[in-house]
């Protein structure tokens, strides 16, 4: 578990930073500072890496005894954390990473706090719920990694575009790269709101989960489209503001307040359901105006140092 929710959260942002910040070298031809760039992050990731090997490797039976390992789990986890594997250093340019991967992991740990709110609140309607919702949630989970494929490309030409100088450019691959996204996961979306009875089968044949998992892949795979352009627009901001994390705390607190106004009415799966597919609407709406009248310009020295 702490591997699984730790390697999404640091590994997005991390990469995600560097991709930005070494695009925004090369888009202003600064080459000998994209290769700096890339020297420093991995002196950093290997800084990070052994911080945290030592504290798997000295205090991993508190950490993993912390998450309920007993016995031979908690031997093969200790075995597997035992197993762990002349640059001049530029400190401004150290600094120059974090600062934007800081900000990335916040907003993905926002999100995180969101999935946790929605389980919570799943979890009232019954262990048959709990599981629909942890099967539905992880084929989410699949086709928002797939979307990033695409938001990989569009943070390094968005990157570069900006360091370079090319504000209109920058935002036309967004648009594009957003549409594109868009168009090609609403149509996903639609095949899994129709046939949510179909992929669920795949894997419990439990009706009442069934019956549960479809329902969300009905609110949820309608805005698709949606969820693939907040993924976009998330991975263009790498490269111009921090924007998403703002984004981000707004879904929070539509899927938390409504969660908790549903809950003091006679509450319905399938009203949570739709609020958590309003709120992916609208914190994609949000982030794509914010970006339609933001200048990076003046973010983009900012983040430079």
């Amino acid at each position: 578990m702490l591997r699984s929710f730790a390697t999404p959260v640091l590994c997005k942002s991390w990469c995600g930073a560097i991709s930005s910040a070494v695009a925004r070298a090369l888009g202003a031809r600064n080459v000998s500072e994209a290769q700096a760039l890339a020297a420093h992050a991995i002196l950093l990731s290997l800084i990070f890496g052994a911080i945290s090997a030592a504290a798997l490797i000295f205090f991993g039976p508190q950490i993993y005894g912390l998450l309920g390992a007993r016995g031979d789990s908690l031997n093969q986890a200790l075995s597997y954390s035992i197993s762990l594997f002349g640059l001049p250093p530029r400190w401004q340019l150290f600094s120059r990473i974090p600062k934007v991967a800081l900000l990335s992991s916040l907003q993905i740990l926002v999100s995180n706090v969101a999935l946790i709110a929605i389980t919570a609140y799943v979890a009232h309607f019954g262990i048959e719920a709990l599981a629909s919702y942890g099967l539905a949630a992880r084929v989410e989970f699949l086709i928002s990694s797939l979307v990033l494929a695409l938001g990989v490309g569009t943070t390094t030409m968005v990157g570069t575009c900006v360091g370079a100088g090319l504000e209109a450019r920058a935002r036309r691959v967004t648009l594009v790269s957003c549409l594109l996204a868009a168009a090609i996961f609403a149509a996903i979306g639609l095949g899994v709101a129709l046939s949510g009875r179909s992929i669920a089968g795949l894997f419990t044949h439990v009706e009442e989960v069934v019956l549960a998992a479809s329902g969300y892949f009905y609110a949820t795979g309608m805005v698709y489209g949606f969820l693939a352009a907040f993924v976009i627009l998330f991975s263009a901001c790498w490269g111009w503001t921090t924007a998403p994390l703002l984004a981000s705390l707004l879904r929070v607190a539509i899927v938390l307040v409504g969660g908790w106004m549903l809950q003091q009415q006679a509450p319905q799966l399938d009203w949570l359901y739709y609020l958590v597919a309003g709120s992916t609407v609208i914190g994609a709406l949000t982030l794509g105006i914010v970006l339609a009248i933001w200048s990076p310009n003046r973010r983009v020295l900012m983040l430079s140092g």
